[in-house]
């Protein structure tokens, strides 16, 4: 195939193709370079383009002082209802210590006391005074439950402190090495 019996059309993209070709020849060294300097230098210039918009975007010194006072402001609120709350679960503990306290003096069947009686001369006297307080049992030691059931039986065998069989130290025959 011969150069003359291509088309027009084909013609001129062959002659275009072509002077790219020899332009990339003399020149494409050039292009060549300029890219890999673009791609070492963007990372630096995007970190450039980053601290810029970054500092277009800081807050002026007013907003940082009104935040800042917005800030305090809702501490101190919140500081408030914290105290607020603390006092109410303070009051409802003291009325529900109250309640307790008057049920369990109700359930020992203890009243208030009174002004006191007069000490008399040892007599037995009927005079309609306030009968003394009954006693309240002493509680049951923790010792007098008896054996634990869940307690296991001590192995005689087991390598405790105790009484029973001890391992022997290993050392070599002779007294040598070991340890």
């Amino acid at each position: 195939m011969s150069y003359e019996s291509v088309s027009w059309m084909e013609r001129a993209v062959f002659d275009k193709v072509a002077a790219a070709w020899g332009w990339m020849e003399v020149h494409g060294w050039y292009v060549l370079a300029g890219l890999i300097v673009c791609l070492i230098a963007l990372p630096h210039v995007q970190r450039f383009v980053r601290s810029v918009r970054s500092q277009l975007r800081a807050p002026s010194e007013a907003t940082v002082v009104n935040f800042k006072e917005r800030q305090r402001l809702a501490r101190l609120r919140q500081e408030e209802r914290a105290e607020q709350a603390a006092e109410e679960h303070a009051e409802h503990e003291r009325e529900k210590r109250a309640r307790q306290v008057e049920e369990h003096a109700e359930s020992l069947g203890m009243r208030p006391r009174s002004g006191g009686r007069r000490l008399g001369t040892g007599e037995e006297d009927d005079d309609g005074g306030v009968p003394p307080v009954p006693a309240r049992p002493k509680p049951a030691s923790k010792r007098d439950t008896g054996p634990d059931p869940f307690k296991r039986a001590r192995n005689p065998l087991g390598p405790d402190s105790s009484r029973g069989h001890a391992p022997s130290r290993r050392q070599a025959p002779g007294g040598r090495g070991g340890g």
